[in-house]
């Protein structure tokens, strides 16, 4: 399985940071499920992902429910109660179950990694992620000359890749991934346009950006690179 370095994972943790404190300012009372649910819904995928693992990694796994869960005043009900876990002693370590060893014969795939090739960026992928990775090309109204084109390919290479991949699959005789277009892909004004890409100059995120325009942190890369829209600014 191929892995994004450190400096890349490292990126992505910067990027969500502000993210993760809000989650944690919300469910300790400064805000509702509204709230919630507009945070967590700007995010996709990969991101949700990145973001659980940050929020476990502020979490000491040999702490005692008592101590972390001594702030909240109501129990697993939402009924109120003082301290409803004071006196639990169980470690969070001890409540962890055993995670399930994958078959040999499974691939495993990185999905940092997948996310990292769809969106044009420099690393390494195994075949069965660079499938996954024009999968989602794909989900994003790209064409296979536009992914020979963000991943600087000689034109038809994709689609080679592409007819290989599907005779793999059926000599193993699984299903190949369906090749879904948007039914109604996002579609950006000019003035949209011009605005991302002017914050983006002056130093926001593809992922910020995606998050105030509700799209994915590679279609705002795309247009901050001319790849979509360059007819606009």
């Amino acid at each position: 399985m191929s892995v994004m370095g450190a400096r890349e994972r490292g990126d992505l943790a910067e990027e969500l940071l502000p993210t993760a404190a809000s989650l944690v300012t919300i469910v300790h009372g400064d805000g509702g499920p509204d709230d919630l649910g507009s945070l967590i819904g700007r995010l996709g995928a990969v991101q949700k992902d990145a973001l659980l693992v940050l929020l476990a990694s502020m979490v000491d796994p040999d702490q005692a429910l008592s101590d972390a869960f001594a702030w909240l005043q109501f129990d697993e009900y939402g009924r109120p109660a003082p301290a409803p876990f004071r006196g639990e002693w169980t470690r969070i370590r001890d409540l962890a179950v055993d995670l399930e060893e994958p078959e040999a014969t499974e691939e495993l795939v990185d999905e940092v990694a997948v996310a990292a090739y769809a969106d044009g960026r420099d690393v390494a992928v195994t075949d069965e992620e660079r499938l996954r990775a024009v999968v989602r090309c794909v989900q994003r109204d790209m064409t296979y000359q536009d992914i020979d084109r963000l991943r600087n390919l000689r034109l038809g290479d994709t689609s080679l890749f592409l007819g290989r991949m599907r005779r793999r699959y059926e000599r193993d005789g699984r299903e190949f991934p369906a090749m879904e277009r948007p039914s109604e892909p996002r579609v950006f004004t000019e003035d949209e346009v011009v605005e991302i890409r002017t914050r983006s100059a002056a130093g926001a995120t593809d992922l910020e950006l995606a998050m105030s325009f509700d799209t994915e942190a590679g279609v705002i890369g795309h247009i901050c690179r001319g790849r979509r829209h360059p007819e606009y600014g």
